[in-house]
């Protein structure tokens, strides 16, 4: 019989590459900034929000530091905050308005200075301040408005009492001498000064078997009862007699 056909191995399975080294390491970034572009364009109109030039050395002759760097000072102005205003390298520029271009130095001791563009005649000095006139001479004190009030003149003396009568110059003292003719039941003869005008708030009891008289002269007293009172009450024998006075505003009932 014929012989049973004879198995080949397998070929070789294919040899892999040698494993490639590995990638070397990128180069460690460069503080080296930039050199100035040909095309910087030290043209500047108004405050330099427009600037584009390449001066990066301040007035103060401080070295700028890059606007993208956070040492020595660390701010806010950044190219990523102000995309719009030309911050490249270290170069001045006016990002937030300020009167003219400036930059943050490399000075720890000195944040910031204002620049010049390349080329510019640097800002003059400020002229001196006039000299200040003499000062003027003191004003002479005005008049007073109003003339100074004059002290009160004193009340005119009362005019003489008949014989037996007292003064009352107020409503107390009316209603206290009734009272005591009412409790010693002794007749009272009261004088009240001319004009003057007595409120009551509260009726002028007599309740002895007695005689008041109440007196004025001149234009005459006046009794208020401001509609509350009726000015007297009389009882107990009581004998009141008015002379010269003016009764107002005496409730009726």
């Amino acid at each position: 019989p014929p012989s049973p056909p004879l198995s080949l191995p397998p070929p070789p399975l294919p040899l892999l590459p040698p494993p490639s080294p590995l990638l070397p390491s990128p180069p460690p970034p460069t503080t080296t900034l930039p050199p100035p572009s040909t095309l910087c364009d030290e043209l500047m109109s108004g405050n330099g929000a427009d600037y584009r030039g390449c001066q990066r050395v301040t007035r103060g002759g401080i070295t700028c530091q890059a606007w993208s760097s956070q040492s020595p000072h660390s701010h806010s102005r950044t190219p990523a905050n102000y995309p719009s205003s030309g911050l490249t390298a270290n170069f001045c520029r006016n990002p937030d308005g300020e009167p003219s271009i400036w930059c943050y130095t490399t000075d720890s001791t000195e944040r910031w200075d204002w620049c010049d563009p390349i080329g510019a005649t640097p800002n003059p000095p400020l002229p001196p301040l006039p000299s200040l006139p003499p000062p003027l001479p003191p004003l002479s004190p005005l008049p007073p408005l109003f003339p100074p009030p004059q002290p009160a003149s004193p009340p005119p003396p009362l005019p003489p009492l008949s014989p037996g009568f007292v003064a009352a110059a107020s409503e107390a003292k009316l209603r206290n001498l009734i009272e005591e003719a009412t409790v010693t039941a002794a007749d009272v003869s009261i004088y009240l000064p001319p004009s003057a005008k007595f409120k009551l708030g509260s009726q002028i009891r007599c309740g002895s078997n007695i005689k008041v008289t109440v007196a004025s002269s001149g234009e005459g007293a006046t009794l208020d009862g401001k509609g509350e009172t009726r000015l007297f009450y009389l009882s107990g024998g009581c004998s009141l007699t008015l002379r010269g006075l003016t009764l107002v505003n005496g409730r009726a009932e």
